[in-house]
Order: C-alpha cells, then sequence, then structure tokens
C-alpha cells in the first residue's frame, strides 16, 4: 500500500515564528520559508531561492576591442537592500566562446540570462551580473565584471547594466566589446579566491547572532544542527553554505534556544545544555568546524524567548524555573522566589544594565530581577504577548496596544507587604509566650500601618490592627511596639503591610509615595518547659 500523507497542519501565527536578530544594519528573521531579512522598507528573503542556472555565449560579428581567441564567461544575481548593504546568489557554470578577430568578430552576445521571478525583493532592482576571463584563460583564471554595476548604463549599446524583469519570461542579452585592460580595472568574482559559493538558508524558528555570524537551529528537516552562516563582511548581507552546519549530539530532545557567553556559543536542548567551541570554517571552507560539548546537568530553557546574557552569565527558563548558566558554564538554581509561577509561558526577557535588572515578561506577570541584590519582584502587568527596548525605553506589546513604561510618573500604586516565616519558639514543638513584637525601620511618607499575626501553624490570622503612625519625620525613625491577643503559642507568623494614611478597619488602601523602609523585626518572650503544650483534643491520641 502506497504511503501519502493524512494531513497537512499550517501555523499561520505561531510565536516560534518572528525571532529576529541585528547583524550590520538589517534585520534577519526567521520563517518557513527560510531566513528573511528587513531592511526598514520591506522584508525580503535573504540569499536567493534560484540562480542563473544557463548561460549562453557566442562570437558576434561587430566592431569592438576584444582580442581574438577563447573566453569563459558566468553569471549571478545581486541586490542592494535599502541599508545599503549587499548580496549575490551563486554563479552558474561557465560557458566558453572563441573570438577568431578574422571578420570583424571582436564582440561576444552574451544569452540566456533567465529572469528571477521568485522573490520578495521587488523595492529595489535585481541586477544580473555577467563575468568574463581574459582571454585563453587557463585553468582557475579569475573573472572580471562586465556588465555595468551601474544602473544608469540601462540600455547602452555595450556592456549595459541588465536589470532583473520579474514580469518578463524572455532571456536577457548583453553585447560584450571590453579588452582585457578595460576589464581589468573592474570588480572582481569573489569566488576568484576560492571562496564558497552563497546558498539561500533552509527554514528554521531559532536564531542568534554574534559579531560576524548568525546561527540558526530547529531547522526544517535538520533537527540536531547548528547552521551558521559565513564570515560577514562590512556592507554586506550574511549568506549560508550548505556544509557550515554543527552537529549537536540528540541527548536532551529538541533544540529549543540558542544564546551567547562571552561570544561562546550555547545551544540549549529541553533537557541540556552543549557549549559549542572554536571559530568555525572561513569564507573559502578552510580551518575547523565548531564543537559541541554537554554540560553537566539535567536542565535546558524551554524557549527561546526565555533566555538572555547578563554581566554573571545567562538567565534561562527550563522546566523547572528560572536557572543561572554562569561565565564558567556551571548551572545554578535562582528561581525560589518565584517558582510560584513557573507553569507561566515566558514572552521575553531583557536585560537593563543602567538599572541592574532583567525583565521577564510572561502570560500573566512581569517578573524583575535585581543583579545586585539577587532579588525578584514581581509587577502586576498580566496582558503582555511580547516586549522590546526602544528608544524610548521599556515597552510591552498587549493584544491591543504597545504601551511603554512613564518616565515622569511620580507617585507610588503600591506598599510594603512583608510576611515573616513561621518564627519557632522552641525549636521544633517548642512553646512559650510572645510579649511584644517590634518593629524598626525609617519613615519614608504619610501612611499607615497594618499588622496581622497568625500561630502554632494555622494560616489564619487571629489578630489584625491598623496603626496610626507617630511620629511623621520624614528619614526619622519609625517604631512601633504590637501586643498580641493570644500570647502563647509554639510558632508565630507576622505580617506588616504599609496602607494609605486614609485607611479604616475593612477599608484599605495604597500609600501615595514610598511609605517606609523596614529594617528589622524583635520579639519579647519567654520559654516554657515542654512540648506539645496547645494541640487540640484531636491531635492527642
Amino acid at each position: 500500500v502506497g504511503r501519502a500523507p493524512l494531513a497537512v497542519i499550517v501555523a499561520f501565527d505561531s510565536d516560534n515564528a518572528r525571532r529576529c536578530v541585528r547583524l550590520g544594519r538589517t534585520l534577519y528573521i526567521t520563517s518557513a520559508e527560510g531566513l528573511l531579512q528587513y531592511d526598514g522598507r520591506q522584508l525580503a528573503e535573504v540569499g536567493f531561492h534560484q540562480f542563473p542556472w544557463t548561460i549562453g555565449v557566442n562570437g558576434a560579428a561587430s566592431t569592438g576591442s576584444m582580442a581574438a581567441g577563447d573566453y569563459a564567461y558566468t553569471a549571478s544575481y545581486r541586490w542592494v537592500n535599502a541599508q545599503g548593504e549587499k548580496e549575490r546568489s551563486a554563479s552558474v557554470l561557465t560557458a566558453t566562446t572563441d573570438v577568431s578577430g578574422g571578420g570583424g568578430e571582436n564582440a561576444v552576445a552574451v544569452t540566456s540570462l533567465p529572469m528571477l521571478h521568485r522573490t520578495h525583493k521587488t523595492d529595489k532592482p535585481i541586477a544580473l551580473e555577467v563575468w568574463r576571463t581574459k582571454v585563453d584563460p587557463p585553468d582557475g583564471a579569475p573573472f572580471y565584471l562586465a556588465s555595468s554595476p551601474n544602473p544608469q548604463d540601462v540600455g547602452d549599446a555595450n556592456n549595459e547594466y541588465i536589470e532583473n524583469d520579474v514580469g518578463s519570461v524572455a532571456a536577457s542579452t548583453m553585447a560584450d566589446f571590453l579588452s582585457d585592460a578595460q576589464l581589468g580595472g573592474g570588480e572582481q568574482n569573489p569566488q576568484n579566491g576560492g571562496e564558497l559559493e552563497n546558498v539561500p538558508p533552509p527554514p528554521c524558528s531559532l536564531i542568534a547572532a554574534s559579531a560576524d555570524r548568525v546561527f540558526i537551529a530547529d531547522v526544517a528537516g535538520d533537527p540536531d544542527r547548528v547552521w551558521y552562516s559565513k564570515l560577514r563582511k562590512d556592507g554586506e548581507l550574511v549568506a549560508f553554505f550548505e556544509a557550515n552546519t554543527i552537529a549537536i549530539p540528540p541527548e536532551g530532545g529538541r533544540i529549543t534556544g540558542l544564546g551567547f557567553i562571552d561570544q561562546t556559543l550555547i545551544v540549549h536542548r529541553e533537557t541540556a545544555i552543549y557549549a559549542v567551541a572554536g571559530d568555525g570554517y572561513d569564507n573559502t571552507g578552510g580551518g575547523a568546524n565548531y564543537e559541541a560539548r554537554k554540560l553537566p546537568g539535567n536542565v535546558g530553557a524551554s524557549s527561546q524567548e526565555s533566555i538572555a546574557e547578563f554581566e554573571r552569565g545567562q538567565i534561562f527558563k527550563s522546566a523547572k524555573g528560572w536557572y543561572l548558566l554562569t561565565r564558567g558554564l556551571t548551572v545554578e538554581y535562582i528561581g525560589g522566589p518565584v517558582c510560584d509561577y513557573d507553569a507561566e509561558t515566558v514572552r521575553a526577557v531583557h536585560v537593563l544594565k543602567d538599572r541592574h535588572q532583567i525583565r521577564c515578561l510572561t502570560s500573566g506577570r512581569l517578573l524583575v530581577l535585581d543583579t545586585i541584590a539577587g532579588q525578584w519582584c514581581e509587577w502586576t502587568i498580566d496582558d503582555g504577548v511580547h516586549a522590546a527596548i526602544w528608544s524610548t525605553g521599556y515597552h510591552y506589546a498587549s493584544a491591543e496596544a504597545v504601551k511603554v513604561e512613564r518616565a515622569d510618573y511620580d507617585g507610588v500604586d503600591y506598599g510594603l507587604d512583608v510576611e515573616t516565616a513561621w518564627i519557632k519558639l522552641a525549636d521544633l514543638q517548642g512553646f512559650g509566650r510572645v510579649t511584644k513584637i517590634l518593629a524598626l525601620g525609617e519613615y519614608r511618607g504619610a501612611h499607615k500601618l497594618r499588622i496581622r499575626l497568625a500561630r502554632n501553624y494555622r494560616d489564619e490570622y487571629f489578630q489584625d490592627k491598623l496603626w496610626t503612625v507617630d511620629p511623621t519625620t520624614v528619614g526619622g525613625p519609625l517604631q512601633v511596639s504590637h501586643g498580641p491577643k493570644y500570647q502563647r503559642c509554639q510558632a508565630i507568623k507576622i505580617r506588616i503591610t504599609a496602607v494609605g494614611a486614609d485607611s479604616t478597619d475593612g477599608n484599605y488602601t495604597t500609600p501615595t509615595g514610598e511609605a517606609l523602609k523596614l529594617t528589622g523585626l524583635a520579639l519579647e518572650l519567654g520559654l516554657q518547659r515542654g512540648v506539645n503544650r496547645n494541640l487540640s483534643p484531636s491531635q492527642k491520641q
């Protein structure tokens, strides 16, 4: 029985698409068509989906300057994007012709140059380039640009600029009249020195960039390799060659993300991390390829969006929470304080160096890591679908709008709210009496202090007290002595909240400015002999 597909599923709006990096002046974007480029005016494919696959040449009876003998020709496409960065296709196999010179045949007609129809490059014209050797070329002889590089030379009688005509099905023709002396002063074909030809990159969903290369992964039909571009030259777009790939050992599931630590490529699988060492092949295929080695541990990034590099190394979110890959290539768990949110999807991670922050936008909130204090906090943003740092600061996009962080807002719409862990009076199952709880801090602005107490490992609060703070000297000490209603307990938990100065019991508002800085807590207590002094009858069996 013949095999045939039963269903084809196409995702038209996948989060795995549109991942991008910038190298030079151009943005590179992943897609199912292949790698795309954005130059500020249009999206177009990187490279060319085809190259001029045929070329015909024959001597022409015309007055020109070519010496009698044999000549070789080849052709390519060239395009310059709106940023002024150039790319060139691979060249066709060469065609040769003989110029006898006896009957005035000292020119060549170059024909059968096919037009490029499969392209998004419609904003600016594509040029068809014709390259020629000097007379009687030996093996490996260089090719020189015989067609004009100047778009103003379209329609000239000789060696004109050949513009790709997407609407045409006819082959283009150029007459070559140049002498070897005139030809030799022009541009040389990059492949003269053995440079590898350019091929279009494959469809992919992961991308990263170093100082001079683009790396792609999760390649269609090639899931266990990372492709890398040739070394990019100034003023040129990135180009690829099919042999420039890195084998990544399959252990650890599918490849989920790419990143860098000190220009070392880091490849994340679902439950493994690989460091890629080496310099890679140069543009002639010389040198040694990159090599991947597995790092200790059994975690990896859950997605490309959860990876970011900062001064300590690389932060990433795994299926087990947030981790740090240090510059020494060791893995540390840092996500304990925010583990309650591990089930949320990470939309974007950005490093704000000037603020010493890492902002992690998830499907439910914005988590912020202070890289100096090593502490997390949470911002109540629950509608973010992505984020970016642009000229005016941090932006996040919701389904309806793009929102920017305000720089002119001087109010506060939050208050301090801290809760201790269970404070055990005399180690496990100990017993005692808490007579006073003393809070110490610095008064910063108008507020009231709400103090709640729980005891004996029961989460419900047995006391909820709203204090009017006095004195109210900004910068001065804030001191409160609070006596519990029930003093005897095995353990006590204390929650202190700064609320608005207009708050009343049961109706709490937020402060209009920074309320206080809490320095510490002290307990006045006495311990009693014995254990389990406050158990209910059902707990005594």
